[in-house]
């Protein structure tokens, strides 16, 4: 058997974002395949990690492309990354990532919608959001308060939804107050994780399904932080592995046609 695998391309453009009196333009890198489909394809926002947009998220990006999605990807810090902080630097990441607020991923999140919905090959009907780290947490409120009705949420290694946040521009128990989202939730995390213990993501879990959502969550138990990320020492291949072949098949399955059941 021959596999062929699509030519994809990113590049990054400036969205714009207008109403209550502001004006924002927020850097989005779109990243699709190249030729004619032949139909319309569904988009994805994903939402990156405390880096920013690496070489991991790219990668990623690109893998989602080569599966048929067109995905805008917002640069949370709007162009201020620091390159030690792409390249992994976690000190320096955890103080940039301060100026992540929930005002300022509201934008962010409106301008990558903005971007897949202008976008002529995207099928509006159906987009997903996906994030890791942080990104995991504006995953989550994308689906619960975001601009679009989202048909699948994909939640990587996310701290600060229930319990006290670990950023001070964020509610505690944040969970309570973003709510419900209709789209089902698929969560992944890591056992060994020295950020997020295995009981917030019981509470996380459960919670959710208090609220009516639909849930399932997969704890790897010898994997860390990042285990995604093969730039990061806490990489468990493994478990990225699973993961990934999960959390695709999750997003096949959700945004299979455009009308939902």
């Amino acid at each position: 058997m021959i596999r062929t695998l699509p030519n994809t391309t990113s590049v990054v453009e400036k969205s714009r974002v207008e109403g209550d009196g502001r004006e924002a333009l927020v850097p989005i890198t779109m990243t699709f395949a190249t030729g004619d489909w032949g139909k319309p394809r569904p988009g994805i926002v994903l939402f990156p990690e405390i880096f920013g947009i690496s070489d991991f998220i790219l990668d990623t990006a690109h893998d989602l492309a080569r599966l048929g999605y067109v995905v805008a990807t917002p640069d949370l810090y709007h162009g201020n990354n620091a390159p030690s902080v792409a390249r992994g630097d976690v000190r320096q990441a955890m103080k940039q990532a301060l100026a992540i607020t929930p005002e300022t991923s509201a934008v962010d999140t409106e301008a990558a919608v903005a971007m897949l919905r202008a976008h002529p090959e995207v099928d509006n009907e159906r987009l997903a959001a996906m994030g890791y780290c942080i990104g995991g947490l504006l995953s989550y409120a994308s689906a619960a308060r975001g601009p679009a009705h989202l048909r699948a949420c994909v939640i990587f290694h996310a701290n600060g939804l229930m319990g006290k946040s670990p950023h001070p521009a964020w509610r505690n128990d944040l969970l309570l107050e973003l709510g419900p989202t209709d789209a089902p939730v698929r969560m992944f995390y890591g056992g060994k994780d020295d950020h997020i213990s295995t009981d917030y993501v019981r509470t996380v879990d459960s919670q959710l399904e208090a609220l009516g959502v639909d849930v399932e969550t997969t704890i790897y138990e010898e994997a860390g932080h990042g285990f995604c990320n093969s730039q990061l020492p806490t990489f468990s291949a493994g478990a990225a592995r699973d993961s990934w072949r999960a959390a695709t098949n999750f997003l096949t399955e959700s945004m299979a046609d455009s009308t939902r059941s």
